[in-house]
C-alpha cells in the first residue's frame, strides 16, 4: 500500500523538526546546568571544607574576608566549644544554641534549619 502523497512529504519534515526540536532543548537544558551558578548549599559546604581544610590560622580576621567573600557569617569554635573569633556579635543564648550543633552536621542540613535571630539582627 502506498502511502498519499502529502503524508511522504509531511511525515519526514515533522519528524525532523521535532527530532531537532527535542535535541535542541535537551542541548539548552545541559548547557543552562553547565553553567548555572552553584546553589547555596554547594557554595555554603565548598565554604566549610576550605576552612576545615585551612593551613593558616583561623583569626577575626580572615574570618571578616571569608564572609565579605562568601556573604555568610562565621563562628569558630575550639575543640572545649569556647568562643575563638567570630564575625558578629553573639550573647551567651547565641553562643549555647552554635554550641548544640553538631560540628559532622552536613551544610544542608543546617541550611534547612528554622531561622535563628541573632543580636546583631542576622537571621
Amino acid at each position: 500500500m502506498r502511502w498519499p502523497v502529502q503524508f511522504q512529504l509531511l511525515l519526514p519534515n515533522v519528524v525532523g523538526r521535532g527530532a531537532g526540536y527535542c535535541f535542541g532543548q535537551r542541548g539548552q537544558c545541559l548547557f543552562r546546568r553547565a553553567t548555572s551558578p552553584p546553589s547555596p548549599e554547594e557554595s555554603l559546604q565548598r565554604v566549610v571544607a576550605t576552612l576545615a581544610e585551612a593551613k593558616f590560622p583561623l583569626s577575626e580576621p580572615v574570618l571578616r574576608q571569608m564572609s565579605g567573600l562568601s556573604g555568610a557569617e562565621f563562628v569558630l569554635l575550639d575543640q572545649h566549644n569556647a568562643l575563638q573569633a567570630s564575625t558578629f556579635r553573639l550573647n551567651a543564648e547565641d553562643l549555647e544554641l552554635l554550641r548544640q550543633i553538631r560540628n559532622e552536621e552536613p551544610a544542608g542540613e543546617l541550611m534547612t534549619r528554622p531561622a535563628t535571630s541573632w543580636e546583631g539582627g542576622f537571621t
